[in-house]
């Protein structure tokens, strides 16, 4: 038997279930963090429910002990929150730089995967080229901007409804700033300024028919709409087709939890190629915004997403476990201020809130076999700072399976 977080009553429940059986093409995974996504939110709530023949345990993705002993970590269409979990072998990812740190290995699947998946397969963005990032402030979105500006000579238009959001972002690398709330048409004022009245070449967005006039507004001819999410809605009373025809924009939809599993061993195998390496070289790293200890936790991690407070990724570690404590440098994506993104103050009843530290060596506790929360607080926890979320919730009844992606 194992403990697994399931939806009971609009909650999130740790109930004993049995253990994930062995079987043909997978391997059995000891959780030690799992990431929080919107989906999980959604599942929750009865808007969501898993694909077909999915297990209804929570969660998307998690980093743990693999057979052979070596941490690793998988992106799952659920199951993710739990003590054991069956994964298939092409899904494991192996970043040896967070091999140390599973809550920071926790938050790179999703995020990652999703943003690789947008930028370039759907978007096919390239040297050169300019994307709007809407939901800036979320864990795609920052995982969008870090890939984006690893690319030579592009421009990031990130769109962010909180001022601490909008400060990270440009913390990692985005060329412009932009609050959607300062006018009707700041977005799209701001990226013809830019761009000499041509548009941007890409708009990755999860929001959804609330963004749909500025994104259009915003797109060059010819440019491309990647739509990710619809949670604003699908529907409103003004919205009009007519820009997709006056300025023959490229319309991608798409989700990534109902991929079967040969889509996602090439989406990951494709992913390792082109990036692995550079999370070691400090190019990209996961943005965790705070850890919390225990599945009986999920609960709390949940609401918190539901504040529309977090900046990054939420993480769930599976248990109590132990910390040792260890140097990290800052790093200076995008050539900015120096600053560490993942794991942040502690206290003895949550753990880690990242927030920006500029110009300095921070000293963290990292995780190492079992969990135990420190005594002190390396870095401040500044909450209050996380103002807004980025990423609209859906409205009940308003989303059915597959019009919500993983945009958290």
């Amino acid at each position: 038997m194992m403990r697994a977080v399931l939806p009971v009553a609009g909650r999130a429940v740790v109930r004993e279930i049995p253990r994930p059986i062995q079987r043909d093409g997978h391997v059995i995974m000891r959780v030690l963090a799992a990431a929080i996504n919107r989906a999980d939110v959604l599942q929750v709530g009865g808007h969501y429910p898993p694909p077909k023949g999915v297990t209804e345990v929570l969660g998307l993705e998690a980093a743990g002990v693999l057979p052979d002993g070596s941490i690793g970590a998988a992106l799952v269409a659920g199951g993710a929150l739990a003590e054991y979990l069956s994964v298939p072998v092409g899904n494991i990812m192996k970043i040896p730089s967070l091999s140390s740190n599973p809550v920071q290995l926790a938050a790179v699947p999703e995020a990652f995967l999703v943003a690789h998946h947008l930028l370039f397969q759907c978007g096919g963005f390239d040297s050169g080229q300019s994307v709007i990032i809407n939901a800036a402030g979320s864990g795609v979105g920052t995982a969008c901007i870090q890939l984006a500006k690893s690319v030579p000579n592009t421009t990031v238009f990130a769109s962010a409804r909180g001022p601490a959001k909008r400060a990270y972002a440009r913390e990692l690398g985005a060329d412009v700033i932009i609050d959607p709330r300062a006018s009707p048409r700041e977005l799209s004022d701001t990226v013809k300024k830019v761009t000499e009245g041509k548009g941007a070449d890409l708009v990755l967005d999860a929001v959804g028919a609330e963004a749909f006039r500025e994104n259009a507004r915003s797109l060059r001819m010819d440019g491309t709409l990647v739509q990710y999410g619809l949670l604003s809605g699908a529907k409103s009373a003004d919205l009009s087709l007519a820009p997709l025809l006056m300025r023959r924009i490229k319309l991608v939809g798409t989700t990534l939890r109902s991929r079967d599993d040969s889509f996602k061993r090439e989406l990951v195998n494709e992913f390792i190629g082109l990036h692995a390496h550079k999370f070691e070289a400090g190019k990209l790293h996961p943005v965790v915004a705070r850890t919390y200890e225990g599945l009986e936790r999920t609960e709390e991690a949940l609401e918190y997403m539901r504040s529309n407070e977090n900046v990054g990724k939420i993480v769930v570690a599976t248990s109590p476990y132990t910390f040792e404590s260890v140097s990290s440098s800052s790093v200076s994506p995008g050539g900015g201020a120096g600053f560490f993104a993942t794991l942040g103050g502690c206290c003895s009843s949550r753990l880690c809130e990242g927030t920006p530290v500029r110009g300095a060596t921070s000293s963290l506790r990292v995780l190492r076999g079992v969990l135990a929360p420190p005594t002190t607080c390396p870095v401040p926890v500044n909450a209050a700072a996380f103002v807004e979320d980025d990423v609209l919730m859906a409205r009940p009844g308003r989303l059915s399976p597959g019009m919500a992606e993983e945009a958290d």
